[in-house]
């Protein structure tokens, strides 16, 4: 077909060209957006752990290290978000450093979309004196 003189416009060949550049340049964007909204919901997640692990910290702050142990020992129950998207299993151990001394860690752990084998942990330390001071 020809074109006329003074007539303008675009070709079905350029427009199926630039429909192609236009669909890989959004399926790219796609990828990023869908890449970042995981990222996200990753550090959501991580960032629930710590804060459960520094809430279970401040609990025991207020415990004589012997009674830590001996919770410790018995085990502490997992935490679910509503829905159960996600379980929190929480551990608490103490180790004597010396008579007198004890390190407290908790450590809060979950798996990624329920893969057992990408397990992430946060983690808190204390190190606390046994005797108690009046």
């Amino acid at each position: 077909m020809r074109r006329r003189d003074g007539e303008r416009g675009f070709t079905l060949l350029e427009i199926l060209i630039s429909l192609t550049v236009m669909t890989v340049g959004l399926a790219g964007v796609m990828s990023f957006h869908m890449s970042a909204i995981k990222g996200n919901a990753l550090s959501q997640r991580l960032d629930r752990a710590r804060m459960l692990a520094e809430q279970m910290m401040e609990e025991l702050r207020s415990m004589p290290v012997d009674d830590i142990e001996t919770q410790a020992s018995q085990g502490y129950a997992d935490w679910s978000e509503e829905g159960g998207a996600v379980t929190y299993h929480r551990q608490v151990t103490v180790t004597a450093l010396s008579t007198n001394l004890a390190r407290i860690r908790v450590e809060v752990s979950y798996d990624v979309d329920g893969d057992t084998s990408d397990t992430r942990t946060a983690r808190l330390e204390v190190i606390r004196t046994r005797q108690e001071i009046p």
